[in-house]
């Protein structure tokens, strides 16, 4: 696996993770809702290590929503390996946790990116992958939207 990136309180890492607790999760998660890193164009954090499916760098805003990621990780009693864990069993927790990152990924887009239908394509593309089949189809797509956009959101199950 190769270091490609490096930020103040994170690595970025190129690669599928083979090996430790990253590697175990990745499979859970693989086993749970087919996800592919390479396929799907995703990073997947452990920690403060980005692992990431692609050579482009990361855009700049998902590498804010990532950035959640790390913090959430980092701050969570247990630490990643509890973190994953119940985000891999409690749907809640993974909705609310990937809400708060897509709500900072969109912030930094409203701050950044002066051309509104790219802001609106980004929040759309957001809000079908928080409802889709990464995340367990456990929100709708309007639900995602406003969750996104900071207003009441609903998990379905």
């Amino acid at each position: 696996m190769k270091v490609n990136g490096k930020g103040p309180d994170y690595i970025i890492q190129e690669g599928i993770p083979e090996e430790g607790a990253v590697a175990e999760v990745y499979k859970k998660a693989q086993e749970k809702w087919g996800v592919n890193l390479e396929r799907d164009l995703m990073v997947m954090v452990y920690g403060k290590t980005m692992h990431k499916g692609f050579k482009d760098p990361i855009d700049p805003d998902l590498l804010v929503h990532e950035e959640v990621h790390v913090k959430q990780h980092t701050e969570y009693e247990g630490g990643p390996a509890a973190w994953w864990e119940r985000y891999l069993q409690d749907t809640e927790f993974r909705i609310n946790q990937e809400v708060e990152a897509y709500r900072r990924q969109y912030e930094w887009l409203k701050e950044n990116e002066p051309d509104r239908n790219k802001r609106f394509k980004t929040l759309v593309r957001c809000a079908e992958n928080l409802s889709g089949p990464m995340y367990g189809e456990a929100i709708s797509i309007q639900n995602a939207m406003n969750a996104i956009r900071g207003m009441d959101y609903q998990i379905l199950y």
